[in-house]
């Protein structure tokens, strides 16, 4: 939140004005990040601060400046040059500088309001070797047997509480039993070393039990939360009078009735989830309602859920068995997967979750039809991310669901669905490029494929374009195999996308517009690679359907960025404000496949040394954070265009084109495929791979 963002820098470039800005109550709101680069100028800023504020402004500084180091233990090697700035008993505080610093601490918004305003005030909760109750000086009757109760729930009862109120105010300054629940929530997230949730506020009382019972004045508070810049604000159940204005729109505001409920949600908090994850909270022992909470919560809090209460794990396992709970979902996981609007490994770890392999592995033998969908997803989401060890596990499960389904009835197009992501794990991850061993692969599925392409033609006397999608998908993952095996075979890549465009309906179909437009994609791909220039830029355009100068960047998806920077980085063509956007947005890219060749070509395009340096070594940090070797084997690409541009220090580079190698021996690669590769040392390494890079990552991978 801005609002709490000053540094000294800034406060000392103000000086006398800062408190005519209304900006000293900022100093009630201390946070780790107030120091400048040069840390030996923190004691001269301190001194000039200080000599430009009134007493009582100086008071308020010093106290933010010292819980802020309190709150950012990589600062703590500034205490001696602090020491003759900052004296703890001069705030009332019982320890010396050097005890408070050995001290946890964590920051605990809390919200205090009458009928008609509030305000946000923070509590430091502290926690050391040697026990400290907590002041009651500062409090009145009311909010010190709220936070005694709260710090004994929280089992952390010796904490330290630290009211950030003004220092020279004698006498009670929180007020009510409202501090109960944020309370109770930072001491139980300090004694387990988190720091307090970004966005996240709470207000609310606490009973013996744990429950959580109502306050006053919580519309206030929710007003106060949203101006401040809050997420989310926790409170309890019926705190709104439903004829009263509802929670502010930029608010989340969540009802709990447990500190259990509370801690659930802070232990992963997603403001956007909130109101999920509480419902699946309280279902999480019913197997049978839990189904319709799964779906929309992050993976991570069915992570945290897991390891917090080992019962849950069987319900999850007991919650999919049943077609009627695991169809919706599955449904809704695919097409997630098919539009990249959830992270793959997002995905993986909610397939892993739900439908885990100890259970559908003989499962899917049961009930076929699951079967099938489920073990496609861990098939799918293990290609897109090169999991050659995921696949493996799975691969027989799909095989042996398709057969038993087969068996019990005709289900043509999941057959030729299974055989593309099988086609795809077997061959395409493992860089087995080869036209032979593809033919072989494809061969037993002659009957199939002239099958459903005569119901197709059937199906075209009454409906002229009539789609396909399992045949369109069939024909698309062979351009792209024939693709990966070079420029000799682009005419089968040409014959194939026609085929498959045929097959989503020639662009006229909206539900198959994208998958018609993906042909384009590998036709892209293939005339680039075979150097064939002249109509590529009307394939992009195609493929992004729009023309090149009227384009949005921030509206492209990942794919589309990864064309683009391919097309950039082959043709030489220039697009002056892409690159500026790319580097404002390169961090947002992750290990999935596109985003590592999408900077790999950002850098072999820039023109300057500053963004290919900052472009290829983004690509060598994506590629080698990636969770398979699929991915982890192209940072060669990067390594070999930092060396060759002198970007990066040689044996360095050669070290770790070497480990890439040894990956490659013992991963489950094609050996073949990198035979050139495996006998040679770091600089030959790097020079094969300029060498012969279309061989090697043909089709820029994907």
């Amino acid at each position: 939140m801005t609002i709490t963002r000053w540094t000294l820098e800034e406060v000392a470039a103000w000086g006398p004005r800062w408190p005519t800005l209304g900006r000293s109550e900022d100093f009630l709101r201390p946070h780790p990040d107030i120091w400048p680069r040069d840390v030996v100028r923190i004691p001269g800023l301190i001194d000039d601060i200080l000599s430009s504020l009134a007493a009582a402004d100086q008071l308020r500084f010093s106290q933010a400046v010292l819980a802020s180091l309190a709150l950012s233990p990589r600062d703590r090697e500034l205490t001696s040059l602090l020491h003759p700035c900052l004296d703890p008993a001069a705030l009332g505080l019982p320890f010396s500088l050097e005890e408070l610093l050995a001290m946890d601490w964590i920051r605990v918004p809390t919200l205090l309001a009458d009928s008609r305003r509030g305000v946000m005030r923070s509590v430091l909760l502290g926690r050391g070797e040697r026990g400290n109750r907590f002041p009651t000086g500062r409090m009145d009757r009311a909010a010190a047997e709220a936070v005694e109760l709260a710090l004994d729930l929280a089992g952390l009862p010796e904490a330290y509480v630290w009211p950030m109120v003004d220092p020279h105010i004698l006498g009670p300054a929180l007020h009510g039993d409202s501090l109960a629940l944020p309370v109770g929530l930072g001491a139980w997230l300090l004694r387990r070393k988190h720091v307090w949730p970004e966005g996240l506020v709470c207000t609310g009382g606490l009973a013996g039990d744990g429950r959580i019972t109502p306050v006053d004045n919580v519309p206030v508070k929710a007003r106060v939360a949203a101006n401040m810049g809050f997420r989310a604000l926790l409170h309890p159940e019926r705190a709104f009078d439903p004829n009263e204005p509802a929670c502010p729109v930029s608010l989340v505001c969540a009802g709990v009735r447990t500190l259990d409920e509370a801690q659930a949600l802070a232990a992963c908090f997603h403001p956007d989830h909130a109101p999920d994850m509480i419902a699946l909270y309280r279902r999480r022992r019913d197997p049978a309602r839990v189904a319709d909470a799964v779906y929309s919560v992050p993976p991570a809090f069915l992570d945290w859920l897991s390891e917090a209460e080992p019962d849950f794990r069987e319900t999850l396992a007991t919650a999919y068995l049943c077609p009627e709970s695991a169809t919706p979902l599955l449904d809704r996981l695919h097409a997630r997967m098919a539009d990249r609007s959830t992270p793959l490994t997002e995905i993986s770890r909610l397939a892993q979750r739900l439908f885990p392999f100890d259970v559908w592995r003989t499962k899917a033998l049961e009930t076929p039809g699951i079967g099938i969908a489920v073990a496609r997803l861990h098939v799918e989401a293990a290609n897109h991310q090169g999991l050659l060890h995921e696949f493996a596990a799975w691969e027989p499960v799909l095989r042996q669901a398709c057969a038993r389904l087969f068996a019990l009835r005709d289900a043509r197009a999941d057959e030729l669905l299974a055989a593309i992501h099988l086609l795809v794990g077997g061959l395409h991850n493992r860089y087995a490029f080869s036209a032979a061993d593809l033919e072989e692969q494809v061969r037993p599925l002659a009957g199939l494929l002239e099958e459903l392409e005569g119901d197709r033609q059937r199906r075209r006397r009454r409906i002229p374009n009539a789609c396909c999608a399992s045949l369109g998908r069939y024909h698309g993952t062979l351009a792209q195999h024939y693709g990966f095996c070079g420029p000799e075979h682009l005419e089968e890549v040409e014959r194939h996308v026609r085929s498959a465009q045929e097959a989503f309906g020639r662009g006229t179909v909206p539900d198959y517009r994208a998958d018609w437009r993906r042909g384009f994609s590998y036709l892209l791909h293939a005339l680039l690679d075979a150097g064939e220039l002249q109509s590529v830029r009307e394939h992009l355009e195609a493929y992004l359907d729009r023309p090149l100068n009227a384009l949005d960047f921030t509206a492209l998806n990942p794919f589309e960025h990864f064309h683009l920077a391919k097309f950039l980085a082959f043709t030489g063509e220039d697009m002056p404000d892409y690159p500026d956007w790319a580097s404002a947005n390169l961090a947002d890219a992750t290990p999935d496949h596109p985003w590592p060749l999408w900077a790999l070509n950002l850098g072999k395009a820039a023109t300057n040394r500053e963004d290919k340096i900052r472009f290829l070594r983004a690509s060598l940090r994506l590629c080698r954070a990636a969770p398979g070797p699929t991915v982890r084997a192209m940072a060669l690409l990067p390594l070999a265009w930092l060396d060759q541009a002198g970007l990066m220090e040689r044996n360095q580079v050669a070290k770790m084109a070497e480990d890439v190698v040894e990956e490659i021996r013992t991963s489950g690669l094609d050996r073949e495929h990198f035979a050139m590769l495996l006998d040679e040392t770091g600089s030959e390494i790097l020079e094969c791979v300029r060498e012969c890079e279309a061989r090697l990552f043909p089709f820029g991978y994907r």
